[in-house]
């Protein structure tokens, strides 16, 4: 089985949403390789003094113990076109460190990123859950193809509803961004629905 993975976003040398984090890997833990023991990143997450103010991706790989720690530096993606595409053949429930089958569908689609569709539904942006706004809210799809931990904070604050959106449902939509445990709402600009190709 491939290695798993968590990205945590270092701001100032804070670790941010360690707990969210925490929640993942044991789920991950639990169902993949039948582990109940508490495997707690805050133990292994010992943030350099070296590091500076800027914001860091903390990358850890982790099976029945945590393999590496990596601190490297953050840049915010570029998203000008997306493409849809049709990823049913696509299983990433888990954070795998093996991401050859979507790093594929991005390398062919010609585009910056693509919007996995998997049973006709929109799931997930390549590296990012997808939120979208329809005027009054902001919502995601209720069957992402990974639940990340940005995701799962921002819908339990109320920030996000969950819906099922096919891909004949974002015409209801008029701006989309991608969220992820580096990302906010609004950190880059936001993805224009007429961008959006089939």
């Amino acid at each position: 089985m491939s290695l798993l993975f968590e990205t945590i976003k270092v701001v100032r040398r804070v670790a941010e949403n360690i707990e969210g984090h925490n929640e993942r890997v044991a789920r991950s833990r639990r169902i993949l390789l039948g582990l109940q023991d508490v495997l707690d990143l805050k133990a292994h997450i010992l943030v350099p003094q070296t590091l500076g103010e800027e914001t860091y991706r903390c990358r850890v790989a982790y099976s029945k113990t945590v393999e590496s720690v990596e601190f490297l530096p953050y840049r915010l993606p570029d998203i000008k076109t997306v493409r849809l595409v049709n990823a049913d053949h696509v299983r990433y429930s888990h954070k795998f460190t093996d991401r050859e089958a979507i790093n594929a569908l991005v390398r062919d689609s010609g585009a910056d990123d693509i919007i996995m569709v998997l049973d006709g539904e929109i799931t997930d942006l390549s590296i990012a859950n997808i939120v979208l706004f329809d005027g009054q809210r902001w919502v995601t799809p209720e069957r992402p193809m990974l639940a990340g931990t940005k995701r799962s904070l921002l819908v339990s604050r109320g920030v996000l509803s969950t819906e099922r959106i096919t891909t004949r449902d974002l015409s209801r939509f008029s701006k989309a961004a991608p969220i992820n445990a580096m990302l906010d709402i609004g950190d880059v600009p936001f993805i224009d629905m007429g961008s959006i190709r089939a």
